[in-house]
């Protein structure tokens, strides 16, 4: 890169305005920008900066090899910054897509080549510390949700002395009839309940309090469906396809793969750092079905009331199929009337319309304290990112599009640094990573969205690419470099710096 245009880009870095800031971080609104020549592929221009480093003395500590550590918990908030940095992915790919460099094609990997201008001497230093993005790690399919080896769960098996009783494809959990001496709280890791609908049976019938609590689970559709059960359900890295019901609380929960909704909440639910994608499916049984991430749509007889989102995401890209696509975020009672219903500091990209705040009234009354604030909206939408028919007693704000790529996860594995990076906009975008003094570019694909505009297949977007840097590298600073200024969207550092100088 000329020198020149060097020290413009550090001008334009002093001069970048905190615009749309929130717990994810800047996007920058924008204008959708088509991209005519379709789906580009993934490239990367990798330059080696072999001359002169000002002050690095930050990176210059001596680190441990990278180790890979178990997927985030409720305990490690993501509002706080563990040791891990993100969900680590296993050193194999065993149930981790993209964690391979060497067996999943799906991996970019960049190597460092020579610059042109080597022979220029470094004239600014541009010192990088962390955002918010570094601090409440965006959710995506590397830490959200269950992964590693699982203990298959079989119809009417017994596990943790809590007898399942299985009937026409629903394994139940059942404390009124059976499992009488069974309460406080009990806890399951490591178990695959996908062969059959788990549900909890006659919940409110019982006379004491219990708490099931699942970590690392995998599940088909989970129901809970008892008016007001005084069963407590906790989910943590849990995968699932689809989940009703109500006093569930879930922490980087994956849901998705399917053509029914993702989550269906009643009441007192609480969804934090989740992930919501690839609700698009050929398959017959779906014909016709209306494709929620989520839909909150009320239970006769029950308050919808206590029903939170945080810090979650939503990949739902239009795509037309046997199913219908039709929203990230919908909210539109129809048996029951809402209190305390809020949907912030998130991310949607996909859906028609991207988010709904209707009402139909078939028992519907009112809404009371509904907020729905601080989301970034991607364009591989429809039509928009509100339906413009919203409900009385709903408060939207700050709903902007995003004008930037992300990163959410970055680990290591086999001594190769990882980060995941989306483009969520229709223009293709330039990402700068900057590790250890190694200059990589790669052209990040448009996403595509509207009417006619599509991509035939989930995998086809540009979401969670794993870009795979062959080092076990100190620290990666990561850039939106589209427009010529660097955007800073992402910084990891390994030796417990919260800055880094890099000589531009």
């Amino acid at each position: 890169m000329p020198m020149k245009k060097r020290i413009a880009l550090i001008l334009g870095v002093a001069a970048v305005a905190l615009v749309g800031v929130f717990a994810f971080g800047r996007f920058r609104p924008v204008e959708p920008e088509e991209n005519p020549d379709g789906p580009a592929e993934v490239t990367e221009r990798v330059v080696e900066d072999d001359t002169d480093v000002a002050d690095l003395s930050v990176i210059e500590a001596v680190v441990e090899p990278g180790e890979m550590t178990d997927p985030p918990t409720a305990e490690s908030a993501p509002d706080i910054v563990s040791d891990q940095q993100d969900a680590n992915p296993e050193d194999v790919s065993d149930g981790m897509p993209g964690a391979n460099s060497e067996t999943d094609p799906n991996v970019i990997v960049g190597q460092p080549i020579e610059q042109a201008d080597k022979d220029h001497q470094p004239t600014g230093v541009l010192t990088v510390t962390r955002q918010l993005t570094d601090y409440n790690i965006i959710p995506d399919r590397y830490n959200c949700g269950a992964w590693g080896g699982f203990i298959k769960v079989l119809a009417n098996d017994t596990i943790n002395g809590i007898v399942l009783q299985e009937n026409e494809g629903i394994n139940s959990f059942d404390f009124f009839t059976r499992n009488t001496d069974i309460s406080g709280e009990i806890y399951f890791s490591g178990y695959d309940f996908s062969d059959y609908i788990v549900e909890i049976y006659n919940s409110d019938l019982i006379d004491r309090d219990i708490t099931l609590v699942f970590e690392n689970c995998k599940f088909f559709i989970f129901r809970s469906l008892s008016p007001y059960p005084k069963v407590k359900l906790v989910f943590k890295n849990c995968t699932f396809n689809s989940f009703y019901g109500s006093c569930a609380d879930f922490t980087f929960c994956k849901f998705g793969g399917y053509y029914r909704d993702g989550l269906v909440p009643y009441h007192d639910v609480s969804v934090r750092s989740c992930y919501f994608s690839n609700f698009s499916s050929q398959d017959p049984a779906g014909a016709g079905y209306h494709s929620d991430g989520t839909q909150i749509y009320g239970k006769e007889g029950i308050l919808a009331e206590n029903i939170r989102y945080e810090y979650c995401r939503f990949e739902i890209p239009w795509i037309p199929g046997s199913n219908a696509i039709n929203a990230c975020f919908m909210l539109q009672l129809e048996f029951s009337s809402g209190n305390n219903i809020s949907f912030t500091n998130s991310i949607c990209n996909g859906g028609g319309y991207t988010i709904y705040a209707t009402a139909k009234y078939k028992g519907f009354e009112y809404y009371r304290n509904v907020v729905i604030s601080n989301i970034s909206v991607g364009q591989s939408r429809k039509y928009g990112s509100v339906c413009p028919t919203v409900a009385e007693g709903v408060e939207i704000s700050n709903i902007i599009d995003i004008g930037d790529l992300y990163v959410a996860s970055v680990w290591k594995g086999n001594g190769k640094t990882h980060l995941s990076v989306t483009n969520d906009t229709l223009q293709e975008r330039l990402l700068v990573v900057y590790a250890d003094g190694v200059r990589y570019e790669y052209v990040i694909p448009a996403s595509s969205g509207g009417r006619d505009d599509y991509y035939d297949r989930f995998e086809d977007y540009p979401i969670d690419i794993d870009i795979c840097i062959d080092s076990d590298c100190k620290y990666v600073a990561c850039f939106d470099a589209t427009t010529g200024t660097y955007n800073q969207i992402r910084f990891v550092t390994w030796d417990g710096s919260d800055s880094v100088s890099i000589p531009l």
